[in-house]
Formats: C-alpha cells, structure tokens, sequence
C-alpha cells in the first residue's frame, strides 16, 4: 500500500487531489507503519475489520470532498500521471460515467484492465456446451504452447486497449476505476452484498442503464501487481476461485434476476462436471487435477450462495 501511495504522489501533477487509505483489517501493523512513513495529508481509515473491496470503497468515498472518486488497488503503482489524465477525459466527456486505464503486469506485459462484454445467461450457456467446453480447452491449450511475448500479445486482442485511442467496453477492473463522486452517490456506491469480485461489474450494469458510457483510456497506465490479496505463488489459489464464483452469482441475481442466477449456478456446475468427464475420458492428470479443485471449490462458493438466501429469505431459498 505505501509503495502504491508513493507512486500516486511522485506521479500525479496537474490536478489537485486527496489521498484516503482504508486498512481493512490487515492485524499485521500495516496501518501503524503507514502512518509513520506517510505524509500526513494521507488521511488513514481504520475499517476494524475486513470490509470487502466495495464496502471498503464506499466508506472511503464518505469521507472525499473531490469532483471524482479514483479507486486504485493497494496493489498497484502508477507508469504515468494516470489521475490527470483520467480527470481530463471525464471533464472533456461529460457523458462517460466510468473510466480506467490499461494495466500492466510487473514485468511490463499487457494485463487484464477490461471486459468488452457482461457474462450473461446466453454466455454461459454456451460455456457449458459441449461445443463451448471442448472450444475453451483448445483454446486454453494453445495459449499454454505459445511464449510469454505472443501469449501477452493474446490478452492484448481481448481486454487490453492497443488502439491508442478511449474505446467503450462494458466495465473496466476495478484496480483502477474513476466514477464522479455524484454518480456513485446517486447510484448508492458498490452494492454491500458483494464481497469482492464482480461489485465493478454490478456497478457498471448499474452506470449503464443510466445512459452512461464506461470507457477505457490506454493513455492512463497503471501496473497491477495481480492478487497481492491472495499471495503470489502460482498455481490454482482456491479461496480467489470460490469468492469469484460467488461474486458471479450475485451478480447474475442483481443484473439479471433470480432465476438467472439459478441458471448461473445450474450450467457452471454443469460445465465443471463435463470438464472433469472429458478429463478423465482423454486421461489429461493436470486438467483433471484442477477440475477436482474447481469442483470444490465452486461448491463451497454454492453452499456461500445459499446460506446467504435462505438468511434474506427466512429459510425459503
């Protein structure tokens, strides 16, 4: 997080702004250590416990006094003057509601900044055909066979901005989102029933139906150190799995309705089982052993889903 804020003052120059820090229940000393080595403009916020990424985003934003909220992950660093110029693109495009940039790996490589489309109920039935299934392990198979530099080259032609130019897409990362401060007010900040993963999306659902663009502006570069929350050895990381499957149900529930995020939960375990099937069928260990993982964990995330519906329902999912 320090490194993060530093990149933030050395980066930043032509717009005055405000830096607020929510620690959300980190219980390692981070936030003692923060506030003897940051300036101390930087107003720290004690969460007392772990919020979620857009609980703790909210809280942030009742304590702001600037025309726009630019909510930056503790795990990034600024290339550029990223703030200014995401400020000049909302002043100059008044009908844009969001912005963010493009992100970058540590080691320089394009990285995941957006989504050109929602997951939807047609989508994901499609992902769990068996036309869908064997289509995504093929694909999956030759991006794994390609080297580094071409693979890069790969997430550049679907969620990295190469054009040099804003594009509109359906919703940018949330390491890195710019909203104006009256538009999250309006629309209520980040829904409180998301934890983390999937509450941008929501809210760029939400942004949308208002009439509002969400764009992404490659000229603002961010690099996003990815799952700093999560550690960062590689390998399946099972609690990030199951908090997305979880965040995607929720999301399918308040975008869609009920009845699509029944259908959500229905085709991805649908999609899992045929997965671990033709795993074991064509005897592919590695694909098999991280189906078995996928399948526990997403039950995990399914048991999550329930209990919080029989809870708003009063037993009644």
């Amino acid at each position: 997080m320090a490194d993060c804020v530093r990149s933030v003052i050395e980066k930043t120059e032509d717009v005055s702004y405000e830096i607020i820090v929510v620690d959300n229940g980190s219980g390692d000393g981070s936030l003692q250590k923060m506030k003897s080595t940051l300036p101390e403009s930087v107003r720290l916020i004690d969460a007392g416990h772990n919020l979620g990424f857009g609980r703790a985003n909210n809280l942030a934003a009742r304590y702001a006094s600037g025309t726009y909220l630019f909510l930056l992950n503790s795990d990034t660093l600024l290339r550029n003057d990223a703030v200014s110029i995401l400020f000049r693109y909302m002043e100059q495009n008044r009908s844009c509601g969001i912005a963010g940039g493009n992100l970058f790996s540590a080691d320089g490589s394009p990285a995941g900044s957006f989504c050109r489309s929602f997951d939807s109920p047609e989508s994901v039935r499609r992902a769990a055909s068996w036309n869908g299934i064997v289509t995504g392990i093929r694909e999956r198979r030759r991006r794994d066979r390609l080297p580094e530099n071409e693979r890069a080259h790969l997430l550049a032609d679907q969620n990295f901005n190469t054009s040099g130019c804003a594009e509109e897409v359906a919703y940018v990362f949330g390491a890195d989102l710019m909203i104006s401060r009256s538009l999250f007010e309006e629309l209520g900040g980040f829904d409180r029933d998301f934890f983390m993963y999937a509450e941008e999306s929501e809210l760029s659902f939400r942004v949308r139906k208002k009439g509002r663009a969400v764009m992404s502006v490659p000229e603002a570069e961010i690099i996003h150190l990815d799952g700093g929350s999560f550690g960062g050895q590689p390998g399946f990381k099972s609690r990030q799995y199951a908090m997305r499957q979880l965040g995607k149900m929720l999301f399918f529930e308040k975008c869609y309705g009920q009845e699509s995020a029944d259908l959500y939960r229905r085709m991805k375990r649908a999609e899992l089982r045929r997965m671990y099937l033709l795993a074991r069928l064509f005897r592919r260990e590695a694909l098999l052993s991280l189906t078995k993982q996928q399948i526990s964990a997403f039950s995990r995330a399914d048991r999550a889903y329930k209990e919080r519906k029989e809870k708003t329902n009063g037993g009644n999912l």
